[in-house]
């Protein structure tokens, strides 16, 4: 399951502009994300939780370390900016 097709599966399908393109059944947990009526149990929102819960703490954890290297003069603060 790649975040791809999350991003499809959120975007697309979510917003009523793509189909999942199979037979009714099929895809059932897809065809419940389309329809609204997913439970909080879902497989694809348990992944997509643990794909964006995982970014935040790659984020929160480089925080500490562009502060060190700005103190220590390693960066600049322009390129601070940019990570």
């Amino acid at each position: 399951m790649g975040v791809r097709f999350l991003n499809w599966l959120y975007g697309s399908v979510r917003g009523l502009e793509a189909n999942i393109g199979s037979d009714a059944g099929m895809q059932g947990d897809v065809t419940q994300i389309q329809t609204y009526s997913e439970t909080t149990t879902h497989t694809y929102l348990n992944i997509k939780w643990r794909e964006v819960y995982e970014a935040i703490s790659r984020c929160n954890n480089i925080i500490p370390v562009i502060s060190q290297a700005l103190q220590e003069g390693t960066i600049t603060q322009a390129n601070a900016g940019l990570i």
